[in-house]
């Protein structure tokens, strides 16, 4: 069977690392510290007895050593690609026209967008961290809670009104909706002025 038809019968990786020792482009083995293995070897291979099983091992172990290397690059394309996606969602989550919040299981802020804060009236600092309640009347502080249970048990996205807490008693409103995340079970909350009239 000639190398060709091997090549075409693996996989992936393997098949392109063959194919690349094929046309010669082996890689540059000075790197590798191969040391007493390679000696033993390129004995081996000097030897009639046993040049042949050494050579299809020394042929092995580069093929080997190719896969390697092309696994290693697509890993590195595809770490940059992950920071790619990650860097434009983190944009799209900072600069959104609506507000979000990432609240942890008892409701504290751990997470905000810029837009957030500036709905509700607080800086970003005394928002992340602080239970979100603290925020809220008390009729809302009940609707948030069971909200977020409802979340979390898997029902769909609801939106309730909430009232902010301002100087003595009730102040402005915002629309709120909340989804459950079960990675870290976590909520993301998203806030809305409500439509002007």
């Amino acid at each position: 069977m000639k190398s060709d038809d091997i090549a075409a019968s693996l996989p992936g990786l393997r098949r392109r690392a063959m194919e690349l020792l094929d046309e010669g482009r082996v890689p540059d083995l000075g790197r590798y510290n191969a040391g007493e293995a390679m000696r033993v070897l390129c004995r081996l291979a000097l030897e009639q007895g046993t040049a042949p099983d050494a050579l299809a091992l020394l042929h092995e172990l580069q093929v080997h050593q190719v896969e390697l290397d092309l696994q290693n690059e697509e890993l590195k394309a595809s770490q940059r690609a992950l920071e790619d996606a990650l860097r434009e969602q983190t944009i799209l989550f900072e600069q959104a026209p609506v507000g979000y919040l990432m609240l942890d299981t008892l409701g504290v802020v751990r997470h905000c967008n810029q837009r957030a804060p500036a709905l509700m009236g607080v800086t970003r600092q005394a928002l992340q961290g602080m239970p979100l309640d603290h925020l809220l009347t008390a009729t809302s502080r009940e609707q948030l809670r069971h909200m977020l249970a409802l979340a979390a048990g898997g029902a769909p996205p609801q939106t309730q009104v909430l009232e902010l807490l301002s100087g003595g008693g009730a102040g402005r409103a915002l629309h709120a909706t909340a989804t459950h995340r079960s990675l870290d079970d976590s909520f993301l909350l998203a806030l809305m002025p409500p439509p002007a009239d």
